[in-house]
């Protein structure tokens, strides 16, 4: 019998389907090689959101001075006990804004989209009172997205398991008062105190060093936009040819859908 394997794969190693359709398949083929079920690590990130000044507003509203006088001093001494300094980088990214410059003005403000976006990442209006945000992100539609999604690999001989969506595991981490044990996910560390070493317990949470699609693309010049039926929404000519890491990915869905309508 094939071991069972446990991963650490996040969404954000995962291209959406619909882009990146073939590598998809033949990753999934191949874990499913190694063997057939495997742990997808979802679930904290949201879960333990750092909410900091909703929890302190909630026990100030509430009343709850001994709790807030614990909150503060634990997490002033988690303050103070950091030794880590934040990293310089040598070069700034390129500057980003709220949408890229190549979506045509007229076709955000006709479709609403920045008041949808705004909506989208807005904690309920009347959410939770100390983890609105982390409550909230669980009523989006990207969690149907990502499972079905992954579902899909069922065809491919490759089982998913969601041990932190486990509604068990989820009540536990949503009951943690955010400060101090949301920070830099501070439970987990403590948990695993003893069973990790200390150089993975104190690491910082870093994403990758380089994108592996832009590395692969490095050099390459995208090609120009063939279908007209894309003009009303996008300015052709602003697209970049070379684009930074960071602009990617939603450059390579516009010439999916270029490719597809072409």
């Amino acid at each position: 019998m094939r071991p069972t394997i446990r991963s650490g794969v996040g969404s954000a190693v995962r291209m959406p389907t619909i882009v990146n359709a073939h590598r998809e398949q033949a990753l999934a083929r191949s874990m499913a090689a190694e063997a057939p079920v495997w742990f997808f690590g979802e679930g904290p990130d949201n879960a333990l959101t750092f909410e900091r000044d909703a929890y302190l507003g909630w026990l100030m509203r509430t009343g709850h001075w001994a709790r807030l006088a614990s909150a503060l001093w634990r997490y002033a001494g988690l303050k103070l006990g950091e030794r880590e300094q934040r990293q310089q980088s040598s070069s700034a990214p390129p500057a980003s804004s709220e949408f890229p410059n190549w979506l045509r003005p007229e076709f955000i403000a006709r479709t609403g989209l920045r008041e949808r976006m705004h909506a989208f990442y807005a904690p309920p209006p009347h959410g939770h009172p100390w983890h609105p945000r982390a409550i909230g992100s669980f009523g989006t539609p990207v969690w149907q997205s990502l499972l079905g999604n992954l579902e899909a690999d069922r065809e491919r001989g490759l089982d998913w398991r969601h041990p932190y969506l486990d509604l068990r595991v989820l009540q536990f981490l949503l009951s943690v008062p955010p400060v101090p044990w949301a920070r830099r996910k501070l439970v987990l560390r403590e948990a695993m105190r003893g069973r990790l070493p200390a150089e993975v317990l104190e690491r910082r949470k870093t994403p990758l060093a380089a994108n592996a699609l832009h590395q692969a693309l490095s050099g390459v010049d995208l090609p120009l936009i063939a279908s007209a039926a894309l003009e009303p929404w996008l300015d052709p000519g602003r697209l970049p040819r070379r684009p930074h890491a960071a602009d990617l990915e939603p450059l390579i869905a516009v010439h999916a859908l270029d490719h597809w309508l072409s």
